[in-house]
């Protein structure tokens, strides 16, 4: 019977994985993003980029072979199809059809399924929120061989992208935290934080020897000071501090006021002051160089205008969470030549070519993505108030590791928007990859028995 209930789990997650992948399919090629350039070129060619973590690359190169990318958006909806079969199965509401139901819903209603088909790794921001919270919230209820497989996803999902790193120290407070406030038991003890612990020092030390490798730095992100140069200038605060010190100071950006705000709007963002190449910042050098006197700038604002730069922060913050429209970034037209993948594709991958030039996103012809964008505004507004609901009815029923679900899925969204729209820039796709975890959560907890009535629970498909 086991054995058979094991079959039956992978056949389910298998076909749940192939459904979620369903954007690809309509595409007719994985989605792709210009980082997807840097993303497939960091393995291929053999660099280490000073702006993303390489590990996404070396995950994409373990998928793709040098041959296609089409197992990537399969193996990226299994991650997703596998962890929400743990979710429902640990909170009671296991079994084909509620699986079934949850996963019809994430592929119509929500985000997921274009994350998943998309050459980035933000599907795995979801990811981290639920391995974390399965380790720190209801270990007892998952098997060894399970625990272990969930540190190595947790390790992959938190080591792809920088933000990942502090998001995931931060839902590892709010869960133990959680578990104490919410009276969770039976104790974690000094296994079971460990392994709650493990996928981010991992990750942490992953992030700082590939640094030293390739830059010399054993440092989590040695030029992150560069795009916080960025969001100071375009809030307003580094602009006036370049102002007032610039007369002072020694900096080389200061050569280049006229061209900067306020001045001038020449470069009318932080993403073009960062990735436009005739930029100031490619004018002062490489980027690596370009760090030091980031930092000493992005010091000096904060000496001279903290509050202010702090009051921008929030409202950064708070507009970042307003923002989630599904698949901006796909719908503009291809990323063809650079810094876009078609080089890349063009030189390693050179059977997919065809596919990528003739797909949907390249040819603007991405027509179902409009009405869904609004199925799914419609879906995650639902989703605000009755996912409150559900974690009141399941504090209610007795499953405080369901309301610590909810919690910890609204304590990454928030932290994800500080990380993001705070200190980075506002995008849509940032809130967006997370707010599918909303319907997910309220599904798997209105769906779930009440507790003690779990008939698999102690089941480890």
């Amino acid at each position: 019977m086991a054995e058979q209930g094991r079959a039956t789990a992978a056949a389910s997650i298998a076909a749940a994985s192939f459904a979620l992948a369903w954007v690809a399919f309509y595409n007719g090629y994985p989605l792709v993003f210009a980082d997807t350039g840097t993303y497939l070129g960091q393995a291929l060619q053999r660099y280490l980029g000073w702006d993303r973590p390489v590990f996404y690359s070396f995950l994409l190169l373990a998928l793709h072979w040098g041959i296609t990318l089409w197992a990537v958006p399969v193996v990226q909806a299994a991650v997703i199809a596998h962890l929400v079969w743990l979710v429902l199965r640990t909170l009671g509401a296991g079994g084909l059809l509620r699986y079934a139901v949850v996963i019809a819903v994430l592929c119509v209603g929500t985000a997921a399924p274009w994350f998943a088909a998309w050459m980035i790794p933000d599907i795995f921001t979801g990811a981290v929120v639920l391995v974390l919270w399965l380790l720190g919230a209801v270990p007892e209820r998952l098997s060894m061989v399970e625990r272990l497989w969930l540190v190595a996803l947790g390790t992959v999902a938190i080591v792809v992208h920088q933000s990942h790193v502090p998001l995931a120290a931060g839902l590892v407070i709010v869960l133990l935290v959680g578990r104490w406030v919410f009276g969770l038991g039976p104790r974690l003890g000094a296994r079971g934080t460990a392994l709650l612990l493990a996928p981010l020092i991992a990750a942490m030390l992953g992030m700082m020897l590939a640094n030293l490798a390739g830059h010399g730095r054993f440092s989590l992100s040695p030029f992150g000071a560069n795009f916080l140069l960025a969001r100071v200038i375009y809030d307003g605060p580094g602009a006036a501090t370049l102002v007032e010190a610039c007369p002072e100071k020694a900096w080389r950006l200061c050569a280049y006021l006229a061209d900067l705000p306020p001045a001038s709007m020449r470069y009318p963002s932080s993403d073009h002051f960062l990735w436009q190449p005739d930029s100031p910042f490619y004018r002062l050098g490489h980027p690596r160089q370009t760090a030091p006197e980031a930092g000493e700038i992005v010091a000096e604002t904060f000496r001279r205008h903290g509050l202010w730069q702090l009051t921008r922060m929030t409202e950064n913050t708070l507009a970042q969470l307003r923002q989630f429209r599904t698949g901006v970034g796909t719908d503009f037209g291809p990323w063809l030549s650079t810094p876009g993948p078609e080089p890349v594709i063009a030189e390693f991958l050179t059977g997919d070519l065809a596919a990528f030039r003739s797909a949907r996103q390249a040819t603007g012809d991405l027509h179902l993505l409009a009405p869904m964008r609004e199925v799914h505004r419609i879906v995650v507004l639902l989703s605000l108030p009755a996912v409150l609901v559900a974690a009141g009815l399941s504090w209610w029923r007795g499953e405080r590791a369901g309301t610590l679900l909810v919690a910890a899925i609204l304590a990454a969204i928030l932290g994800n928007a500080i990380l993001a729209g705070g200190l980075s820039a506002v995008h849509d796709r940032y809130t967006a990859r997370l707010a599918w975890l909303l319907p997910a959560a309220t599904l798997a907890l209105l769906l779930a028995r009440p507790h003690g009535q779990t008939a698999d629970q102690s089941s480890r498909a």
